[in-house]
């Protein structure tokens, strides 16, 4: 089985830091959780030998930073993601 990314030591000063009043987004960009999504999508690619027509999100933080910042349905995207999507052609 594989190891988990994170240690207990790593974690709970995260969970601290959002007991104290720290936005969910700011946290996960802070201290790697996008880093880390991006390289799981990644690793399923190739698992899976190819990139589907579409990938689905749900509406995370993390993913989606602001709906709608460019208009109605325009979302202004998490900057890694958007370069994994681009350059996996997604």
């Amino acid at each position: 089985m594989k190891r988990a990314r994170f240690t207990e030591e790593q974690i709970i000063p995260v969970l601290k830091e959002h007991e104290a009043g720290a936005k969910t987004a700011d946290l996960a960009r802070k201290h790697g959780v996008v880093a880390a999504l991006c390289e799981g999508l990644r690793e399923a690619l190739d698992y899976f030998g190819g990139v589907p027509e579409q990938v689905l999100f749900d509406n995370a933080k993390t993913i989606v930073i602001e709906r709608d910042a460019y208009g109605a349905g325009l979302h202004r995207w998490n900057d890694r993601l958007l370069k994994l999507a681009e350059e996996s052609s997604f």
